[in-house]
């Protein structure tokens, strides 16, 4: 994750690979809040549907373990949108929509 901070501060601040690698690299040590803004950014300034489908799933997998069920289907169908091929994005969406009530907290 510093490496990415780093190169962040070399190339252009909006650099939507290196946003959604840094997201990446801080998930993986578990510091999804930290994580969720770079996301959001890669999400907003990408042309590549990839990339902001696969930012999109990893918000909603981020707002799933925060027990966020309605925030975390609407990031799956935004993936789904954006590349409907996803497959995280379909398993997730399909698991968590058959599980969840639709009672908010």
């Amino acid at each position: 994750a510093d490496r990415y901070v780093r190169l962040l501060a070399l190339s252009r601040p909006d650099e939507p690979a290196v946003l959604l690698n840094l997201g990446h690299a801080l998930f993986r040590q578990g510091q999804y809040r930290q994580a969720a803004p770079y996301y959001q950014q890669c999400l907003e300034k990408t042309q590549n549907v990839n990339w902001a489908a696969t930012a999109a799933t990893q918000l909603g997998l981020m707002a799933c373990a925060t027990r966020d069920s309605a925030r975390a289907l609407a990031y799956w169908q935004q993936a789904l949108l954006l590349n409907a091929d996803s497959e995280p994005a379909r398993y997730n969406y399909e698991f968590i929509k058959r599980r969840w009530s639709g009672k908010t907290a």
